[in-house]
């Protein structure tokens, strides 16, 4: 236990808590005629208009879920699967949701016309999918950062995992990551040519790792090099302190109980020897009176 409290394995946010720097969520969609609200917390996905026991009963029996339900259940049922749908949970303008209309009404076709199990498993995964891409974003991204925490064992200690899923979570992970970098580069490197070519790069490693930065970036270009935990996306992109004073933060240590305060590991870029390199070092990141964020350096 750190000692602001926050529980912690390996310098990283515990699985057992890794909701604990993030926003609630509470929204509020359309069910059965009516508007109903859900919200995440603690984790969890929690239906505020609904006897969730019973209703699943029914529909156990034979009934259709309403929406609040179905969306229930296909959080429940997707936790273990939609890694290839991480991009689309993560992403706030990405709804492919009409997509799967008429995969769906072709799969349930086949389904009555007496398609065997292949044909019903088929349907349940493309059903799931359809309901968790048609949520709110709000909800959407919380499912989505739950995956990436799930995800997070067995990519620190199985190689075919990680020979299997490296594209998708690495692709993730890149495309947030390299667009902090981005901003991050160009907010230390203020002179950078028209011309200039950089090249950003960033790859994943485990979160037994420390996570790393490189590079060297002159007038007409360079390359920064970041190696990042997958649980980099929950700790500090959810977290919204990615880049902070265009500081880029690598790593989230220790987090204060009322959430106001962040111990973290950032970067800068200082110049040497005509070009300029990253410089790691400890960080403090506190939140405005205006809901924004302020990085101070020194140690902890």
């Amino acid at each position: 236990m750190g000692e602001s409290g926050t529980d912690r394995r390996g310098g990283r946010l515990s699985r057992k808590t890794w909701y604990r720097n993030l926003p609630k969520v509470s929204v509020q969609v359309e069910c059965s005629n009516a508007v109903h609200r859900i919200s995440w917390r603690a984790g969890k996905l929690v239906l505020h208009d609904h006897d969730v026991e019973a209703e699943r009963a029914l529909v156990a029996l034979g009934s259709d879920p309403c929406y609040c339900i179905g969306l229930f259940e296909a959080w429940q049922q997707g936790q273990n699967s939609p890694f290839e749908a991480l991009e689309i949970l993560l992403s706030e303008d990405l709804d492919w949701s009409l997509e799967f209309q008429p995969r769906l009404a072709k799969l349930r076709s086949a389904l009555q016309a007496g398609g065997g199990p292949l044909v019903a498993q088929l349907y349940q995964k493309e059903l799931t999918h359809h309901v968790l891409f048609s949520a709110p974003f709000e909800l959407r991204k919380m499912f989505g950062l739950s995956t990436v925490v799930a995800a997070a064992k067995s990519w620190d200690e199985d190689a075919h995992f990680r020979a299997e899923w490296g594209p998708v979570f690495e692709g993730v992970l890149a495309r947030r990551a390299i667009a902090a970098l981005q901003e991050n580069v160009e907010g230390w490197n203020p002179r950078l040519a028209p011309h200039a070519i950089t090249t950003l790069e960033c790859w994943a490693v485990r979160s037994t790792e420390t996570p790393t930065i490189a590079g060297s970036i002159a007038t007409n270009g360079g390359f920064a090099l970041l190696n990042l935990p997958l649980t980099w996306l929950v700790d500090v992109w959810a977290a919204g302190i990615a880049v902070v004073d265009d500081c880029f933060v690598l790593d989230l240590v220790d987090v204060d109980r009322d959430q106001s305060s962040m111990n973290v590991i950032a970067a800068r870029w200082e110049r040497n020897l005509g070009r300029s390199v990253p410089v790691t070092s400890p960080a403090c990141v506190t939140r405005s009176s205006g809901g924004g964020f302020h990085l101070s350096w020194g140690d902890w």
